[in-house]
């Protein structure tokens, strides 16, 4: 049995579903686009470098900013404060580029994803 490719998720397909969210969902769609950026540019920082040379794609910079920009929107969102994020959210936002060197280098040095 095949399996069905699952769609590609780009940074404007979150714009688009922001638009047409209500508050609440708004919330949540931050925290998944931040997500799913934060894991794109923790783990795969060199493709993303390769790419940005190699094709004239965004850089890790670009996705950085994008984390940046949900991660301080989930922040600001009256549910942060609900569940208790408001202040790991905006601290997150706030430090993101060195977090995210950080992680690459704890990343780099305890996990093997192979070549």
């Amino acid at each position: 049995m095949r399996r069905k490719p699952r769609p590609k998720l780009y940074s404007i397909d979150y714009v688009q579903a922001l638009e047409n969210a209500r508050s609440r969902e708004k919330f949540f769609i931050h925290i998944q686009c931040a997500n799913q950026f934060l894991v794109l540019t923790c783990l795969f920082p060199s493709f993303l470098h390769r790419r940005a040379e190699r094709r004239g794609a965004p850089d890790v910079n670009y996705y950085e900013q994008v984390v940046v920009s949900h991660l301080d929107a989930a922040g600001r969102h009256v549910l942060s404060q609900e569940f208790a994020l408001h202040d790991v959210l905006l601290r997150l936002a706030g430090n993101f580029p060195p977090v995210r060197r950080a992680m690459n280098y704890t990343l780099s040095e305890y996990l093997n994803l192979g070549n």
